[in-house]
């Protein structure tokens, strides 16, 4: 199956930024082949509950989305 001209949701626990892993390679290669890659990352936004900006190459979208979740009490569950 050839990946060319399809739209691809890449999930990351990492933030797009300038410390690029395997998942931002992969993004970058498949937009390259013509796809739009919507990048899933795990960084909360304050003010609407999924925002999609232009990433840094053409066919990449940075989604991120609001949790509800309390994300500093992830931790320190009493049993």
């Amino acid at each position: 199956m050839k990946l060319e001209n399809k739209k691809v949701l890449l999930i990351s626990p990492q933030e797009w930024t300038s410390f690029h892993i395997s998942k931002h390679h992969y993004a970058k290669e498949l937009a390259k082949r013509g796809n739009v890659v919507y990048f899933l990352s795990r960084k909360p936004t304050q003010k609407d509950k999924i925002q999609i900006s232009q990433g840094p190459e053409e066919n990449i979208k940075l989604v991120t989305y609001r949790t509800s979740f309390p994300w500093k009490t992830k931790f320190y569950f009493s049993k």
